[in-house]
């Protein structure tokens, strides 16, 4: 196996096992717009321009551009868990070489919107606009708004100044719009809009304006399940399960352009195992650098890292006892909440930081540029190699590690804690929000600790900040996937594969 896994475990008792495979990257268990200033619009640029042209309503239709689609390649993630009500994920990652070219991530793109700066007299003022999708993204009634402000409360106009190429779309007077595809349409599609403020004073050259995109997706993420070694085991009401869970995650992300995420699916019954399920994505590339997982960099860019191998993989163990749907018991596993969690990691969400004294490694996840101490202080250096006098905060000391990407800190208020026990837990330490942070009211997906029971089935402004700073452009949804309530503990172990393992080996750290 060349994915680095993530683990969902069963037991407390069984030994925390550390995966080190070459090329893989990986992490256990784990929409309106994210608006305010957190992430900004979801659709790009939003700039000021002269314009004297304004129209309430418009409604226009061109022939649709081809947009390219990635090829298909499956990838593997895995989820481990205990039998006990208190239960394990894991986490892992990997480094290694990959078979095409490296793209070191030394500035994640951020997915927001300039907006045009506030006016200091009337005549330079100008509308701010962030586009948003409401619905449809994966199916039904494409709608959404344009997002558009203006500091005076004066009323605006809009107008079309880019047309979409799949479809038509109709803009309305309070600046709603209603977007309706063509046979052409592949799942992306994107027009602009000036928003003017006819009542500003206008300048030499006309009336200010804030021209945005608008990114339209439906459908736009597709997963394609490859059910392979023990198949049996998958059932019709279980595949629709994560076919269903892995939407939802779509709800979250909007995309450039359509992609296809593959992953091959396997499934077990091991009464014996302290696993309950595993996922993960490989790293792009063993080079030194931040480095995307292959299910990021399709997603943000619509390449395909890795050819005909899969981008992602995913094992479920089924002797656990697994609620497929919205009723979970109290001793019950929430199949939904795992496949988010696990899918969440192979998106990058994971750290490749080992304990005191493991952390030659120098090819890391981007997820690792932005590890900071209580004060900010980045851990990772010059040559990508993590600073040895900040070992004792992997475990708790001096406060522990913090996440400090900008839009997070945004979402947060300040640097996000990490989960950092002492003793270090491989593959789980430093790649989970911190549990003792992150509970009651404001317990949150992506932590170390998870229940049985109805589990945690949304991502929050936090988590969503930091897929920001990835790179991912994000929304939320109007209607959250499902609900979310807390029971008990679960608790998300890490692995990682040893180095001198043979691909597909379990080792003991």
């Amino acid at each position: 196996m060349t994915a680095e896994t993530t683990c969902h475990r069963r037991a407390e008792l069984l030994p925390v096992r550390r995966w080190l495979a070459c090329g893989a990257a990986s992490a256990g268990i784990g929409a309106g717009l994210l608006g305010f200033t957190l992430l900004g619009p979801q659709t790009g640029v939003a700039s000021a321009d002269s314009t004297a042209g304004s129209s309430a309503s418009a409604r226009t239709h061109e022939p649709a551009a081809h947009v390219a689609r990635t090829t298909r390649t499956p990838k593997t993630t895995e989820t481990k868990a205990t039998r006990k009500t208190r239960s394990r994920l894991g986490a892992s990652t990997e480094a290694g070489s990959g078979t095409t070219a490296s793209t070191s991530v030394a500035d994640p793109a951020d997915a927001q919107a300039a907006v045009t700066a506030p006016r200091r007299t009337r005549v330079s003022q100008a509308p701010t606009v962030a586009p948003a999708q409401l619905t449809g993204q994966i199916s039904g009634p494409i709608t959404g708004t344009l997002g558009a402000s203006d500091a005076t409360g004066d009323a605006l106009t809009y107008q079309l100044k880019g047309t979409p190429r799949e479809g038509t779309v109709d803009l309305n007077p309070d600046g709603t719009y209603t977007y309706t595809p063509n046979a052409r349409f592949d799942g992306v599609d994107a027009f602009r809009v000036a928003v003017t403020d006819p009542g500003a004073t206008p300048s030499l050259f006309g009336a200010r304006a804030t021209t945005a995109k608008a990114v339209i997706n439906q459908g736009a993420i597709t997963f394609d399940f490859s059910y392979t070694d023990g198949a049996q085991y998958w059932t019709a009401d279980r595949q629709d399960a994560l076919q269903h869970a892995a939407d939802n995650l779509m709800l979250y992300l909007v995309v450039p352009r359509p992609v296809t995420l593959t992953y091959t699916v396997t499934g077990e019954s091991d009464s014996t195992s302290a696993t309950l399920a595993s996922a993960g994505s490989p790293l792009t590339s063993g080079r030194p650098g931040f480095q995307q997982t292959v299910v990021q960099r399709k997603l943000l860019t619509g390449l395909d890292a890795n050819g005909r191998t899969a981008d992602g993989e995913i094992t479920f163990n089924f002797d656990a006892p697994w609620a497929l749907g919205d009723t979970v018991g109290a001793n019950q596993y929430d199949f939904t909440s795992v496949v988010l969690h696990e899918l969440v990691h192979s998106l990058g969400f994971l750290s490749m930081l080992g304990a005191a004294g493991d952390n030659a490694d120098t090819s890391r996840p981007v997820f690792d540029r932005f590890i900071v101490t209580a004060d900010g202080t980045k851990v990772i250096g010059l040559g990508y190699k993590f600073n040895d006098r900040y070992d004792a905060n992997l475990t708790g000391g001096a406060g522990g590690l913090y996440f400090g990407g900008p839009h997070a800190v945004a979402a947060y208020g300040g640097v996000v804690p990490l989960y950092t026990p002492n003793p270090f837990e491989p593959g789980s330490s430093v790649s989970h929000l911190d549990d003792n942070t992150f509970t009651g009211a404001n317990s949150v997906r992506m932590v170390a600790y998870s229940s049985t029971g109805m589990g945690v089935r949304t991502l929050s402004a936090v988590e969503l900040g930091i897929l920001g700073d990835l790179g991912y452009q994000v929304a939320l949804p109007q209607t959250p996937p499902t609900t979310l309530a807390f029971v008990g503990l679960v608790f998300i172990g890490a692995r990682r594969r040893k180095k001198t393992a043979a691909p597909g080996v379990e080792q003991a750290a």
